[in-house]
């Protein structure tokens, strides 16, 4: 169930959740459960997606540069061109 309109680690159903960036090539695959040892289960993905890329070198730079983790949900982009 959300809280503060975030969904919360207790929220996944599937058991890793996918970190990937688009301005390089970190892509990271974690286990929800050790998530949840390590952070509690009430995390919600927006504050838990500033902690995992703490670590990033683009992490304090301006806005246009900074980091672009973003959550893999497995979803097909949608088709581009001649509709």
């Amino acid at each position: 169930m959300p809280r503060f309109g975030a969904i919360i680690l207790s929220d996944c159903r599937k058991p890793t959740l996918t970190l990937s960036c688009e301005k390089c090539d970190r892509h990271s695959v974690q286990r929800v459960a050790d998530l949840i040892a390590e952070y509690g289960r009430d995390m919600g993905l927006p504050d838990l997606r500033h902690a995992l890329r703490a670590d990033c070198p683009r992490h304090g730079n301006p806005i246009y540069e900074r980091c672009g983790a973003y959550y893999v949900t497995g979803r097909m982009p949608r088709p581009q061109g001649n509709d």
